[in-house]
């Protein structure tokens, strides 16, 4: 849909991880976690992902944000010497 609309994808992330118990495993949360990497890697439109606090664990894919291609950068407020309104 991003790409129809040529609209950026923006990731806000705050996950220290994530450890899928026996029942998320059946109910197929790896399927839906493959999904979304698939989704990010098909992108055609810049996408920017904004660490708000941790970013660890599984949930840290060099998927999710790609250095380097297409001007993608992640984006932290602990390196920014600015700060956002509250």
């Amino acid at each position: 849909m991003c790409t129809t609309f040529d609209a950026s994808l923006v990731v806000v992330v705050d996950v220290p991880a994530y450890l899928p118990g026996a029942r998320q495993e059946w109910d197929g949360l790896d399927w839906y976690g493959a999904e979304l990497l698939y989704a990010f890697g098909e992108a055609t439109v810049p996408s920017f992902t904004v660490i708000t606090r941790k970013f660890c664990g599984d949930a840290k894919h060099d998927r999710v944000y790609r250095e380097g291609r297409h001007g993608n950068i992640p984006l932290s407020p602990l390196r920014l010497r600015t700060r956002l309104p509250c």
